[in-house]
């Protein structure tokens, strides 16, 4: 009799404790879940916290588990200089005068007459451009013995030839045409004191006698 009772007492015991290792499994495994299922996905672009690691939404000020402020962890803007949209348009630089403005009348025939164009008004105003050979050409182009920075200038304007003795313009079928004392024209003997015109500027044509 005493054995059965040992028996029976023992295999209570032995079901008690499977039991109680069980509910232990099913506990654990239910705390993992609830663990799981209640922590946030992490979001695109979410800062973390510095202080408490927690994942808050993009451009938030502070965390909103601890109220750390997030200023510090938002990404700086690399330093360095600013976007080509961003800049400001820069001028651009007038091109120098051309040389032939600054040189005197030393390299010129030896029968040709001392001549220059004075600029009165527009792109060669208050300058001096001397004729110092027997063709000089006169337009926009860098290729011209004169250069004139009018856009109302033609790349070849206007021809001045020596010969015979005596200087004469050549029109160069410009697009705005050759003014020579306010009559256009497309080919005539200059005098002195003769005013040319090209665009918005003035010359005005010397010769020595």
């Amino acid at each position: 009799m005493e054995i059965l009772i040992l028996l029976v007492v023992g295999v209570g015991a032995l079901i008690a404790f499977m039991a109680g290792i069980a509910l232990l499994v099913v506990y654990l495994r239910a705390g993992s879940q609830v663990g799981t299922g209640s922590r946030p996905l992490p979001r695109a672009g979410a800062a973390p916290c510095p202080r408490c690691g927690t994942l808050n939404p993009p451009g938030a000020p502070a965390c909103e588990q601890c109220g750390q402020s997030l200023g510090s962890a938002l990404p700086l803007r690399p330093a360095g200089p600013p976007p080509p949209h961003a800049r400001a348009p820069q001028p651009m630089p007038r091109p120098s005068v051309s040389p032939i403005m600054t040189q005197g009348p030393a390299s010129r025939p030896a029968a040709m007459p001392r001549a220059w164009l004075e600029g009165i008004g527009g792109a060669l105003a208050t300058q001096r451009a001397w004729l110092d050979k027997p063709d000089t050409l006169v337009g926009r182009s860098t290729a011209c013995d004169i250069q004139v920075f009018d856009p109302k200038v033609s790349r070849r304007h206007f021809l001045i030839r020596y010969g015979r003795g005596a200087f004469y313009l050549q029109d160069q079928r410009s697009s705005h045409g050759t003014l020579i004392n306010g009559e256009r024209v497309m080919a005539q003997r200059l005098r002195n004191g003769d005013r040319i015109t090209i665009g918005d500027t003035a010359l005005t044509f010397h010769v020595e006698s």
